[in-house]
């Protein structure tokens, strides 16, 4: 890797402004880092927070010695500004983007972008519910998995490149195809956020929220933390990877007739075998991790 690194992060929000701080930690002088956001006066306001070096007003202005541009958007605005890019950059230039479903994102690349633009998609699963570079941190994506997904345009040099930088940022790098990320995060990422959702839809579908919030406990707002994310950016991955996102939800009902059998069975036994082995698996995450 070069001595120096010029990169370009598009959408300074909470992953591109950890990928900034982080990078910036852990290599100092020997990074400069662009920013650039749908709203100007936001991009300024990170680079007084010594979050980026300098900000660019457009696609347009990004410099001919960048190394990397990191797409971190939701992925609406990532497939609209993968459709814009190749009009708007003339030279070779590696790109990568932080969204959470793949397929949708790699095929609109590998349609949209000239060849000189060598495009690799990734997702760092990470994250917390929080919204905006103020809750960026540095430290975000240590000892999670990076997934890479490579596309037809990607270069062996420029992955190289992409995994080096995963490593300073002390992320594990998984490499995936995109359509087993998608159906393997909806397991891991995608029904988890839904769930949340569907929880808090319960409550005010049966109209007993004014009752149920006097006597919240930690329970559900532990599972109910990702209800609180961007209602764009989970929006954005429902739509772009619904059937997978289908599948999984008519899985989970079945598990949730089975669950319905055993507490109608009263069989305590049962009862205690389902809920030791939950506890087991979640156990034995928790001390990977």
């Amino acid at each position: 890797m070069k001595n120096k690194l010029n990169i370009a992060i598009l959408g300074i929000g909470l992953i591109g402004g950890s990928i900034a701080l982080g990078l910036k930690k852990r290599l100092d002088n020997r990074v400069s880092i662009i920013g650039m956001s749908q709203n100007i006066n936001r991009a300024f306001k990170a680079k007084s927070l010594g979050m980026v070096d300098q900000v660019i007003p457009s696609m347009k202005e990004i410099p001919k010695n960048i190394d990397l541009v990191i797409i971190s958007t939701p992925i609406s605005v990532c497939i609209n500004l993968l459709k814009r890019i190749g009009r708007n950059v003339r030279t070779d230039l590696i790109i990568i983007d932080t969204c959470s479903t793949k397929k949708t994102v790699v095929d609109t690349a590998e349609k949209c972008l000239p060849e000189y633009i060598s495009f690799i998609g990734t997702h760092p699963m990470a994250g917390i519910e929080k919204q905006g570079f103020e809750f960026a941190c540095p430290d975000l994506f240590i000892n999670k998995p990076w997934i890479i997904c490579p596309s037809r345009n990607s270069k062996k040099n420029d992955l190289s490149m992409v995994n080096d930088i995963i490593n300073i940022l002390e992320a594990k790098a998984v490499i995936l195809d995109p359509v087993s990320h998608d159906k393997l995060s909806v397991l891991s990422s995608h029904l988890p956020l839904i769930l949340g959702n569907i929880l808090i839809g319960t409550i005010l579908r049966e109209h007993q929220w004014h009752n149920v919030e006097k006597i919240i406990s930690t329970g559900f707002m532990d599972t109910t933390r990702l209800a609180s994310d961007n209602p764009l950016l989970k929006s954005d991955i429902i739509r772009t990877n619904s059937q997978n996102i289908i599948d999984s939800l008519n899985k989970y009902k079945q598990e949730l007739d089975y669950f319905i059998k055993l507490v109608q069975s009263d069989n305590k036994r049962k009862i205690l075998s389902y809920l030791k082995n939950s506890k087991l698996r979640r156990d034995k995450l928790l001390s990977c991790n």
